[in-house]
């Protein structure tokens, strides 16, 4: 029998420190996208299990998933690959080019772009959100429109 593939994790359920959290289905992706913002207003966007892109509460990009872990480390992206190394679990550092930045930077966004689009134009279905009452979708929109492009890295990976 084959085995079933399913979400590593449920963020609508686990994610606490999201306290407000959607999730969509958005025309223009094929899973669905959880939106979230912590008490501090920082944001968090995950496009299916990746890529997802963690903003602090100045806007700016901390980390991102997408193959790898990024971090933000003094205003610029580092990739973070998991190892083993005498059979304990260590996490690499490894520089990102400026090519490589700007790639990722390029991608991050093309995809909020477009989930900016589908916002505005109400191309989505709400799936389930916590609270039930807060218009979560809506702030989400406001949040991408003022967003600037390219984006600020932090100069720290923490949600502050």
């Amino acid at each position: 029998m084959a085995k079933q593939e399913s979400r590593k994790e449920d963020m609508i359920r686990d994610a606490t420190a999201l306290v407000e959290r959607v999730e969509a289905k958005f025309d223009s992706f094929d899973e669905p996208v959880v939106i979230g913002f912590r008490e501090n207003g920082s944001a968090c966007i995950y496009f299916g299990e990746e890529p997802v892109f963690q903003f602090n509460s100045a806007d700016q990009l901390r980390r991102v998933h997408d193959g790898y872990l990024f971090k933000a480390e003094q205003g610029k992206l580092v990739r973070l690959e998991r190892t083993r190394q005498d059979g304990a679990p260590v996490l690499l550092r490894h520089a990102m080019s400026p090519s490589e930045q700007t790639a990722l930077l390029d991608k991050a966004q093309r995809m909020m772009t477009l989930l900016a689009s589908d916002l505005g134009a109400k191309r989505y279905g709400c799936v389930r959100q916590v609270p039930h009452d807060a218009p979560i979708l809506e702030r989400a929109a406001r949040w991408l429109q003022q967003l600037e492009w390219p984006v600020a890295i932090a100069d720290v990976p923490n949600a502050i």
